[in-house]
């Protein structure tokens, strides 16, 4: 499955899943739908749109998010997901690489 994650330090984390919101709706209407075709539609600029479905943070308008419950025909529960702080495993750190090494994880 994948999310994408808004996170702000040690604020809780919310999950963007509007890649499984758009699969669903493709099932129900047995057609694809594109970013562009769903920006088009909301409103919501193709870039806002890719970078909810990307893994890095990112902070969407409570406008955003109503568009695409109406158009998608879902609920805000389809879109966002609530992670507590302890069930996100941090990334782990990667040594940067020097003269003729390669970067791997430190640990």
């Amino acid at each position: 499955m994948f999310v994408s994650f808004l996170q702000q330090g040690d604020r809780p984390v919310i999950r963007f899943k509007l890649r499984q919101a758009i699969s669903q709706w493709e099932y129900r209407e047995q057609r694809r739908l594109t970013l562009t075709e769903l920006g088009e539609a909301t409103g919501i600029v193709r870039t806002s749109l890719s970078r909810m479905t990307g893994p890095k943070p990112f902070n969407s308008t409570t406008n955003n998010i109503g568009a695409l419950c109406k158009f998608l025909g879902c609920t805000v529960a389809d879109l966002l997901e609530y992670v507590p702080d302890s069930a996100v495993e941090p990334a782990p750190p990667v040594a940067k690489a020097g003269k003729g090494r390669t970067a791997r994880p430190a640990g």
